[in-house]
């Protein structure tokens, strides 16, 4: 059967009749051939649905499957043997579950992209390990949980506790909801129990947050605080990769640790930035790679990557085993953002982990996300569709930082149904 192309995200792939469908299988049969890689029927064609709705992003992606000459554009999930969905609800996981659809989200990672759970699963690893680097790569967290909005006082005992103990005191936190994003319901305060319970009381309809130590000692640059958006892609049952450019998102403010109410200067998420009178992309979004250390600056940036990669790697170590917090399957991808600070000791502190992050903000003059997004694109094919390493088109944006051995994660045979 031949499927053709859809306007929902496929515009600008034209219609593939059954002649180009053959010419294309041909052409990629014959650079498998010349390349050594051994493809069986089944790889003739990969057809991909995509839907999208962020235009910078779905351009992207569609400018990336049309590099393969092996992938055609479906215009139904059901006719797809790979499907990008942005909101991955739509994903058909039972077809996932049988081994019959690539998706680009994994069904169970809570543990991650959840501040709260990831949290508690990585607080509980650095107890039984207490070795482990990231035991000095996470902020001290309380969970709030509030499923009784009745019951506000009882959640938040622990908290009260924390507050009132007087070693305490000099103590500056931070608040934030623990599925929310855009900066929303983000405060900073002292140690004043009053002034939490009252400005998680003013969101009825968020019931979990996280209450951390704020780190009031980052590295500034120009005297502006900055945060790193690393891009992290994990493939299968499991391989990690970390991208080789780490965006520095930079408030437009210059720091000051007496005033906390100045979001523009201790907030750094860009989507709240752009709401400064005086906005400039320029002096927001920059590279890692780009920032001014003084003497061997790049060499404080290559220090700075390489802890970022311990970081990732042990990340992913410490949910070995935790399939209620994130469970790989085989024929799954996603691309995480990966928050870090890096305080005036050149410390690495890891900050959250979100799906579907906004690859718009890296604005216009960084050009990171189209090659990465073909990098990630040739690894995905390779790795699950194509079942071998290739060099179909050349991937050296990723570093490979952690990679399951012999596919094994958690119980032996275990599967998801």
């Amino acid at each position: 059967a031949v499927v053709s192309t859809q306007s929902t995200g496929n515009q600008k792939m034209n219609n593939h009749s059954p002649h180009n469908n053959e010419s294309q299988a041909n052409t990629f049969l014959y650079y498998c051939a010349i390349n050594g890689i051994n493809v069986n029927s089944k790889s003739k064609s990969l057809y991909v649905f995509i839907h999208e709705p962020t235009e910078y992003t779905r351009t992207r992606l569609l400018d990336a499957v049309s590099r393969y000459p092996n992938c055609v554009l479906a215009n139904h999930p059901s006719f797809s043997d790979l499907q990008w969905e942005y909101d991955e609800s739509q994903i058909q996981w039972e077809r996932v579950f049988k081994g019959d659809l690539i998706a680009n989200s994994y069904y169970v990672r809570k543990g991650l992209i959840r501040k709260a759970q990831m949290a508690k699963y990585l607080t509980k690893y650095t107890w039984k390990h207490p070795e482990s680097s990231l035991k000095n790569s996470l902020p001290k967290t309380i969970v709030i949980d509030i499923s009784n909005p009745k019951e506000v006082g009882w959640a938040l005992s622990e908290v009260q506790d924390e507050f009132e103990d007087p070693s305490n005191s000099n103590i500056t936190w931070i608040l934030k909801p623990s599925m929310a994003n855009g900066a929303v319901g983000i405060h900073i305060i002292k140690s004043n129990y009053e002034e939490l319970k009252n400005l998680i009381t003013q969101y009825r309809d968020l019931q979990q947050w996280v209450l951390q130590e704020y780190i009031s000692n980052p590295l500034l640059i120009n005297t502006r605080k900055f945060h790193l958006r690393a891009y992290v892609l994990a493939i299968g049952n499991l391989s990690v990769y970390l991208y080789k450019d780490a965006l520095a998102l930079f408030a437009q403010e210059s720091y000051q640790n007496t005033d906390f109410n100045n979001k523009y200067a201790h907030i750094t998420n860009t989507c709240l930035q752009v709401s400064h009178p005086q906005f400039k992309e320029d002096d927001v979004v920059k590279l890692l790679t780009e920032l001014d250390f003084g003497l061997n600056s790049s060499s404080v940036a290559s220090l700075i990557f390489q802890k970022m990669v311990v970081i990732i790697r042990e990340t992913f170590f410490a949910f070995k085993g935790e399939m209620a917090g994130f469970f790989p399957l085989k024929n799954c991808f996603e691309l995480f953002g990966v928050d870090l600070l890096v305080d005036e000791t050149y410390n690495v502190w890891l900050l959250e982990f979100n799906s579907g992050p906004d690859l718009k903000q890296t604005g216009t003059r960084i050009n990171i996300i189209k090659p990465m997004i073909e990098d990630m694109w040739g690894l995905v094919v390779d790795s699950l569709y194509l079942k071998k390493e290739s060099c179909a088109i050349p991937r050296t944006g990723f570093e490979l930082v952690y990679q399951e051995e012999n596919n094994q994660w958690g119980s032996s045979g275990m599967t998801l149904t």
